[in-house]
């Protein structure tokens, strides 16, 4: 697992890339949001709950469909600003 730098690291270098006014707006919450799941740590929670795929028997591209499975509305981009 990265460490809480390295996810930080990469939320801000994907701000900069993506550079939308939210990702600028709401920078605090947007790089908290990209330690977050790591909560589970603390929490004893399974993985899945948090990272939306099983290490062992997905790739990492399984995490984005998992996520907007189980959240659907984050998919519209409507539903964000």
């Amino acid at each position: 697992m990265p460490n809480s730098s390295l996810h930080i690291s990469f939320a801000t270098d994907a701000a900069k890339v993506f550079n939308h006014p939210l990702l600028q707006n709401y920078a605090g919450s947007y790089i908290l949001g990209s330690t977050a799941p790591d909560i589970r740590n603390l929490a004893g929670w399974d993985r899945y709950q948090t990272h939306f795929f099983d290490l062992k028997h997905d790739t990492p591209g399984k995490s984005i469909e998992g996520l907007f499975k189980h959240h659907p509305e984050l998919a519209e981009a409507a539903n964000l600003g």
